[in-house]
């Protein structure tokens, strides 16, 4: 709200001297320099709080590319979310919370980890491409989008706030609940952070192993091309020796474009080098308030039904409004 406030501020004071230059101010400034492969979340950090109302200002002035993403309505679901998916949710929402088509659509990717293609649509693949490209030729500094990948995009801070809020909300987060019920309860999925990464030669071309800062992570590829993660054997927390989570087999798994992985943010993974390929994904983090990941399962009888799974939704927040 503060920052809603804050951006409207600007756009008055714009209106009030008859000039609207947020874009030509924001192009003006030069970020800081990106280089931290590792712990660069804080990365030139009062750079960006101090220009953040402006950039909000700046990306209203510079306008969408394709305006259908951001508007989280009916013409948004039947563009961009696979019929067999709102189908699937329609099964399980109804009375009886049959969740049978909808787990047919998804499938083991490898130990641990859920796949499907059938999430969304290979248009909404192309056009998250085509306005992330339409935002990095806007000259607005774009800040990075995580501690480790240094190229992409904070989804939320250019503009997807909304549409973001809604698909958590009504897919994401019971999705995530129904592969790993052991894992969550709603409390710890009402957040979430969102993030596009981009992998290409003469930038970053491969990830590191690591655990994300989530309680369930959902990972799209949007394209141009494929590629492969791998993964590490997960180890549930307490239920053996630490010493013992990291032995050397590693599961490569590959994600092509269209395709969703979900799996625990405390699963290790790393992206393999995308060679002399490019690729871009989109990333979501599902956490709890104040970035509270819980890595203890929870009990059989603890874990939510397909009920509880479908039925009242959590209101969704961004980290930012943490």
């Amino acid at each position: 709200m503060a920052s809603t406030i804050t951006v409207l501020v600007v756009l008055a004071a714009c209106a009030q001297a008859k000039v609207f230059d947020a874009l030509r101010l924001a192009q003006d400034l030069k970020p800081p320099k990106v280089s931290q492969s590792e712990k660069g979340e804080f990365e030139g950090a009062e750079f960006w709080d101090k220009h953040q109302a402006l950039f909000d200002a700046a990306w209203i002035e510079y306008g969408h590319k394709h305006a259908t993403l951001y508007e989280y309505d009916d013409a948004f679901r039947q563009l961009y979310i696979s019929s067999e998916l709102r189908a699937g949710v329609q099964h399980a929402r109804a009375p009886g919370h049959d969740e049978s088509s909808l787990r047919a659509l998804f499938e083991e990717a490898g130990p641990d980890v859920i796949g499907s293609n059938h999430v969304f649509t290979s248009l909404f693949c192309t056009h998250m491409r085509e306005e992330l490209e339409h935002k990095r030729a806007s000259g607005i500094p774009i800040r990075r989008p995580n501690g480790m990948n240094r190229y992409g995009a904070i989804l939320e801070d250019v503009g997807f706030q909304k549409v973001l809020d809604g698909l958590v909300e009504e897919y994401l987060a019971p999705l995530g609940s129904m592969h790993f019920p052991e894992a969550v309860l709603p409390r710890d999925i009402d957040h979430h952070y969102a993030f596009s990464v981009r992998y290409k030669e003469g930038e970053d071309l491969a990830l590191k192993e690591h655990t994300d800062a989530s309680a369930i992570t959902i990972n799209l590829c949007l394209g141009e091309s494929g590629g492969e993660l791998a993964f590490a054997p997960y180890v549930p927390y307490g239920s053996k020796p630490r010493a013992q989570a990291e032995p050397g087999l590693r599961t490569p798994v590959h994600l092509a474009p269209g395709g969703v992985l979900f799996h625990h943010g405390q699963h290790r993974h790393q992206a393999l080098s995308v060679g002399d390929g490019s690729r871009t994904n989109m990333i979501i983090w599902l956490h709890g308030k104040h970035g509270a990941v819980r890595v203890l399962p929870y009990s059989e009888d603890a874990q939510l039904s397909a009920a509880q799974r479908w039925g009242a939704k959590p209101a969704m927040r961004r980290s930012s409004e943490l």
